[in-house]
C-alpha cells in the first residue's frame, strides 16, 4: 500500500511479451478502480519486491535479462513516473526480497545463482530519486530457495530461511544494521523437518507470529503458527499450534491486522477442491488461537497459486490471487474484518 486508499502493483504482463508493469489501483470503501498501466522494464522477467519509501514513493527491485535491477517510482494520484535504473547484480538470480531500514535506506537480500544459490545482501541509500548501492556480502554459505524477510525497528529485521545443504532445517536470525555494516546474532533452528512455505508477521518490536507448513508424516502438510517472542537479539520459540486439518499446498501470508492480531491467507485441498481460505489468529502473551476460517476463492484446476495480503485500513484487507479456474488471471478482493 502507498497509502490508505492507494495501492501500487507490480506485475509481468504476459499479455505484452512479459514486460514489467505497473499500475496504481485506488480503493473505494469496497470497490477498486485500476488506472493506467505503466511499463518499466522491456524484457522477459521473473522475480520482484517492491518496498514503500513514502506516501508518493516506491523502490522497486526486479530482475532483468539476468540482472538485479532497482528503480524508483514516484506516484502523482493515478500516474507514475520512473527515474534512473541501478544495477546492483550482474549475475542471474532467482529469488528477492527487500525490507525497510529506515526512510532512506533498503535492505535487499537476494540469492546468487551462479554462487551456488547463497544468500547475498546489499544496502542501498535512497536521495530523492537517487539510489547509492555499497558492497554485497555473502549470509550464509548453504542453498536456499525458501525464505522471509520483515523489518522488527529501524535499525533491526528478522531473517528466517530454509536450508537446503543442512537437512532443510529453518532457522532464523536477528540483524541489526548500523549505517552500512550489518551484524548477525545467533541463530535459532525452529522447524528441524523440511517445509516449503513459511511467513512472518511482526505484531511489535518484541513478538512475531510465524506460520508455516509441517510435513512430517504424522502431520501431513498441515498449516501451524507460533509465537516467537524476541529480546534484544534473542528468539525464543514457543509452542505452535495447527489451524487446519486438511493437506496443503504453497503458498501462504499473513499480515498484522491489531496489535494482537493476524491476518493469515492460506490455500487448502479439501477433497481434491482447492481453497483460498482466510482465517484470524489472536495472540495472547504466548499463546495462539484460530477463529472460523473463510472461502474467498475455489479452484477446480491444479494450478501454481499465488496469493499476497496488504493492509487498506485499520478493517480492510486487499487481497490479490492468481486464479488458476480463471485462466491464472489476477483477481482481487476485499476483506472487512470488524474488531
Amino acid at each position: 500500500m502507498i497509502s490508505d486508499n492507494k495501492m501500487l502493483i507490480v506485475y509481468r504482463d504476459t499479455s505484452n511479451s512479459n514486460y514489467w508493469t505497473a499500475i496504481v489501483a485506488t480503493i473505494t470503501w469496497t470497490s477498486i478502480s485500476y488506472w493506467s498501466e505503466y511499463v518499466f522494464s522491456a524484457w522477459t522477467n521473473f522475480f520482484n519486491s517492491v518496498q514503500k519509501i513514502s506516501e508518493d514513493k516506491a523502490l522497486i527491485a526486479f530482475r532483468e535479462n539476468s540482472k538485479w535491477k532497482a528503480i524508483v517510482a514516484t506516484i502523482t494520484w493515478t500516474s507514475i513516473s520512473y527515474w534512473s535504473e541501478y544495477e546492483f547484480s550482474t549475475t542471474s538470480s532467482w529469488y528477492m526480497k527487500t525490507a525497510l531500514v529506515w526512510t532512506d535506506k533498503i535492505l535487499i537480500w537476494y540469492t546468487d545463482f551462479w554462487d551456488s544459490q547463497k544468500w547475498k545482501w546489499i544496502i542501498t541509500n535512497i536521495s530523492w530519486t537517487v539510489l547509492s548501492f555499497w558492497s554485497s556480502y555473502t549470509f550464509t554459505n548453504v542453498r536456499s530457495t525458501d525464505f522471509d524477510i520483515d523489518r522488527l525497528e529501524d535499525d533491526k529485521v528478522i531473517i528466517v530461511y530454509r536450508s537446503e545443504w543442512e537437512s532443510n532445517e529453518w532457522k532464523a536470525k536477528i540483524w541489526t544494521i548500523s549505517w552500512t555494516v550489518i551484524s548477525y546474532w545467533t541463530e535459532t533452528e525452529y522447524l528441524s523437518t523440511t517445509s516449503n512455505n513459511n511467513s512472518v508477521a511482526v505484531l511489535s518490536t518484541d513478538k512475531i507470529l510465524i506460520s508455516y507448513k509441517d510435513v512430517l508424516w504424522w502431520t501431513w502438510n498441515r498449516w501451524f503458527s507460533v509465537v516467537w517472542d524476541i529480546s534484544w537479539t534473542t528468539i525464543t520459540v514457543w509452542t505452535s499450534v495447527q489451524f487446519n486439518t486438511w493437506d496443503n499446498v504453497a503458498p501462504i501470508s499473513s499480515t498484522k491486522a491489531w496489535d494482537d492480531k493476524v491476518l493469515i491467507v492460506y490455500w487448502e485441498v479439501t477433497w481434491a477442491i482447492n481453497q483460498s481460505k482466510t482465517v484470524l489468529a489472536t495472540i495472547v502473551l504466548d499463546t495462539v488461537s484460530f477463529w472460523t476460517p473463510v472461502i474467498f476463492n475455489i479452484n477446480w484446476v491444479w494450478s501454481y497459486f499465488e496469493v499476497n495480503n496488504a493492509k487498506a485500513w485499520e478493517c480492510k484487507f486487499f487481497l490479490s490471487y492468481d486464479d488458476s479456474s480463471d485462466s491464472n488471471s489476477w483477481n482481487w478482493v476485499i476483506l472487512t474484518l470488524t474488531e
